[in-house]
């Protein structure tokens, strides 16, 4: 059982100002409501290994992380903002298009962030033909159970705007 569940409304032209600021300093695993409603009623969020569930974007059957077991997470503890910047160009997770408009972020407990595989691992190997998002992808070795997942946040990214609004912005 998740405790601590927040719920975040947000236009979609304030995400990098009101919700990208929630995310720096942590790691989390980001997924659609759907996923989100069976990783609770799995306990975990699972590994793809097997090819279990459908390929995200950023998520292809050519992931260095999906290879080797992991869950994919971004670690953005210690990202800097050009970093960061060139992270988001290659994979936009504030709102990856697979959530349609309604992702959610799992964040993990900070004392089981030491087991995090780095992108960097990816370099060690040579596996450079595998995919990784740089600087802010890692990997948790097998699944990640609930009991290790610090809280939740559920976004609604809304993109229409009222004529007021679209006058003040």
């Amino acid at each position: 059982m998740i405790v601590d569940e927040q719920l975040l409304s947000v236009h979609e032209r304030s995400l990098r100002t009101k919700l990208l600021p929630l995310l720096v300093e942590r790691v989390f695993h980001v997924t659609s409501q759907t996923a989100y409603t069976q990783i609770l009623a799995d306990g975990m969020i699972r590994s793809n290994k097997n090819q279990d569930f459908e390929f995200t974007f950023g998520q292809s059957e050519n992931s260095y992380f999906r290879k080797r077991g992991c869950v994919s997470v971004f670690d953005l503890r210690s990202v800097t903002p050009s970093q960061l910047e060139d992270a988001l160009s290659k994979y936009y997770f504030l709102n990856p298009s697979f959530v349609a408009n309604h992702p959610v972020f799992l964040f993990l407990n900070q004392s089981w962030c030491e087991q995090l595989i780095p992108w960097s691992k990816r370099k060690d190997e040579e596996a450079f033909q595998e995919m990784v998002i740089p600087y802010v992808e890692a990997g948790y070795p097998g699944d990640i159970p609930l009991s290790i997942i610090a809280g939740v946040l559920r976004v609604n990214i809304s993109s229409a705007l009222s004529s007021f609004a679209e006058k003040i912005l």
